[in-house]
């Protein structure tokens, strides 16, 4: 770091309002992670134009506008006493951090620069909820670094804060003005209104059916001890252009997105880890069907509670229920949580259960870089024949991503169906060894390739991919 910028901002309004849905609902586990919670931080590195670049003064400017244009980054998060407030500010000053770099050199100083600004969790009462930083090559610059909270944004959230630093630089250069926003004091209102109020009953309705027939939990067999001196929760990471052509092919000929494909697969696969007919998860649902949500710099993400009880047949047929069952799940996502806390407590007590639901899918290929050409890539792909997409299989690779001491899930993948598909499983070592993570990536991997070139019995699963339950 050379320098740092304080920047002034005054905006048009403020106030203190509860926070949104989607804000409480990462509230609450960024405030149990308490000094590890940078977990939760987003890093983004934003490639400025280059023809015609900006100047540091125009590129300064359009920062202090988005900081005046969205109010969560002029935002404090704190508890209060009838629950999570958010504490919008009028006018202040950020700061934003200097660095220089050379032409060729300055995106990867971005990507260093965005992983140490990540690297320290947030103080709401006292911070604002997102770090910035420019990336200069001589005197231009090249990069906007954010690093947010992830109660400030979601993935949606994060693509609105982009296209809007875009906009402001474009209306810089042509004198246009940018559209209005979505603002988090308009999602409260909403969320309190009538409207709300049927979201979250029907929502309710959902839960309470669903909830009342689980199985309590996917993971009912005794834990293992980890040794001490291993982290309890590791992820690991699949690489493989083999299950890109075969979930392409796969979705094509089940008439449903690639995702539903993958979350199939993953599904099958824990199905047949636990023993049972039925699958479990909690989705990470958007919430950004409404046109005017789509420009809400502010999390929208939820979970759905995703039930599949799979029929005696084949993959495909799976496959079909998968999509049907996640497409309703993700309606039934968006809803108060504390509803649904009180729905949870309620029905443990009726039972006489506690509710382990601690397996999740998160699907991000939306956010990729090259999200706008998966269409026309996956159609390619599902032309491959089999003895081309069996050469691929090879090429597919696993490794260690991270490891933590604490997390609040057993089971977490997130899906990005790329140009080569990667998963990401993060598994609670005491319930999936770091062996059993592998399998189930590998295992995920062989239900949709075989299923994509030959007719798979859900039956049939055990067997190829050596998934079973083995603990009790």
């Amino acid at each position: 770091m050379t320098d740092q910028l304080k920047v002034d901002f005054v905006a048009a309004d403020d106030g203190t309002y509860p926070m949104t849905w989607g804000q409480r609902t990462i509230w609450k586990a960024i405030s149990a992670y308490g000094d590890a919670s940078s977990y939760f931080n987003i890093k983004l590195v934003v490639d400025l134009p280059a023809d015609p670049a900006p100047g540091q003064a125009t590129a300064v400017e359009a920062v202090r506008r988005l900081v005046e244009r969205n109010q969560a980054l002029r935002t404090h998060f704190r508890d209060g006493p009838d629950g999570p407030v958010q504490q919008i500010e009028r006018s202040g000053t950020f700061i934003i951090r200097l660095f220089h770099s050379t032409l060729d050199a300055s995106r990867a100083c971005a990507q260093a620069v965005a992983a140490e600004l990540a690297a320290v969790s947030f103080r709401y009462d006292t911070e604002w909820a997102v770090r910035i930083a420019l990336v200069c090559a001589g005197p231009v610059p090249r990069h906007v670094v954010f690093v947010v909270s992830h109660v400030t944004a979601d993935g949606g959230g994060c693509q609105a804060l982009i296209e809007d630093l875009l906009a402001l630089l474009r209306a810089s250069s042509d004198g246009s003005g940018p559209a209005g926003r979505w603002q988090p004091t308009d999602q409260v209102l909403r969320e309190h209104s009538r409207r709300g109020a049927r979201r979250t009953q029907a929502a309710t309705a959902y839960w309470r059916g669903r909830l009342q027939r689980i199985p309590p939990s996917m993971f009912d067999f005794r834990p293992e001890p980890v040794p001490a001196a291993e982290s309890r929760f590791q992820q690991l990471r699949l690489n493989s252009r083999a299950l890109a052509v075969a979930a392409a092919r796969l979705a094509a000929d089940c008439q449903v997105p690639v995702p539903s494909v993958l979350l199939a697969g993953a599904a099958l696969a824990l199905a047949a880890l636990s023993g049972r007919a039925t699958s479990v998860l909690q989705l990470i649902s958007g919430n950004r069907l409404d046109p005017d949500m789509r420009s809400l710099v502010a999390p929208t993400s939820q979970n759905g509670l995703f039930v599949v009880q799979f029929p005696p047949g084949t993959v495909a047929e799976a496959v079909r229920a998968t999509h049907k069952a996640a497409m309703t799940a993700h309606f039934y996502g968006h809803y108060d949580p504390a509803a649904i806390d009180d729905l949870l407590n309620e029905l443990m007590i009726a039972r006489g259960v506690q509710f382990d639901l601690t397996a999740y899918f998160n699907d991000v290929s939306a956010f990729l870089d090259q999200a706008d050409g998966l269409n026309l890539r996956q159609a390619a792909d599902a032309q491959v024949g089999e003895d081309e997409a069996g050469r691929l299989l090879a090429e597919s690779e696993i490794m260690v991503t991270g490891t933590w001491d604490t997390q609040d899930s057993k089971f977490f993948l997130q899906a990005e169906a790329g140009d080569t598909c990667r998963l990401f499983l993060l598994g609670d070592t005491a319930y999936l060894p770091l062996s059993t993570i592998e399998a189930v990536l590998r295992g995920i991997e062989t239900i949709v390739f075989k299923a994509a070139y030959q007719q798979l019995a859900v039956a049939d699963i055990p067997a190829v991919t050596g998934l079973a339950r083995t603990a009790s």
